[in-house]
């Protein structure tokens, strides 16, 4: 079974009505990638939260969103648009500041380069404009955030550092927020071996304490 439908399987499997939107451009959606910022996707993501509202069959009083990667940064971002959701849950999610992902980009033989150009072009310089970096980045005002959170992250992430999530999770109970950390010894990116069970079970815990 395909990663993401052993999630959605998961959650289903628990009593929850599971509402997966593809990005714009991305599967069967209409529309063009985008390749910088990630802000449309925000923008179809609150899209589909206001359209599982409508939804007969969903209760209104237990909105939850879990988000995996990308989608985890643009849960964030969701979060502190429209905070109307019980809580949330973030797996294997970038939680560097910005400028520290965008420097981190911009290092020869990394696949995401080209999205730094693309960023610098719309931006300009990091260095020159950090604050405007900081407006778009959901990480970097997540002080802001008022809605429950856990994070999920393995140490063996071959993509993301567990670090990043450990300083965000710090910085996030030193502002006083509702948030949880939940880290694994060994696995990887998509929580594709024995942890995926255990993190399942765990986030379907924390959905069921709001």
């Amino acid at each position: 079974m395909d990663i993401t439908l052993r999630y959605i399987d998961y959650l289903a499997k628990a009593g929850y009505v599971v509402f997966k939107p593809d990005y714009r451009g991305h599967g069967k959606s209409q529309g063009q990638p985008q390749s910088s910022l990630e802000a449309g996707y925000t923008v179809d993501a609150l899209n589909a939260l206001s359209a599982i509202k409508k939804m007969p069959q969903a209760s209104l009083e237990k909105i939850y969103i879990w988000g995996h990667s990308m989608g985890g940064r643009i849960t964030l971002a969701m979060l502190l648009i429209n905070p109307s959701v019980k809580a949330a849950v973030i797996w294997a999610v970038s939680l560097a500041p910005v400028l520290v992902q965008i420097k981190r980009w911009n290092t020869r033989g990394n696949p995401r380069r080209k999205q730094y150009l693309d960023v610098v072009k719309e931006l300009g310089d990091p260095d020159k404009n950090s604050l405007k970096y900081q407006a778009f980045s959901a990480v970097d005002l997540a002080q802001d955030l008022q809605v429950p959170l856990q994070i999920h992250h393995c140490e063996g992430d071959e993509r993301l550092p567990v670090q990043d999530a450990k300083d965000f999770y710090k910085n996030m109970k030193k502002n006083g927020k509702n948030v949880q950390l939940c880290l694994y010894q060994g696995g990887d990116h998509n929580f594709s071996g024995k942890e995926l069970g255990l993190a399942m079970k765990k986030s379907i815990a924390f959905f069921r304490m709001w």
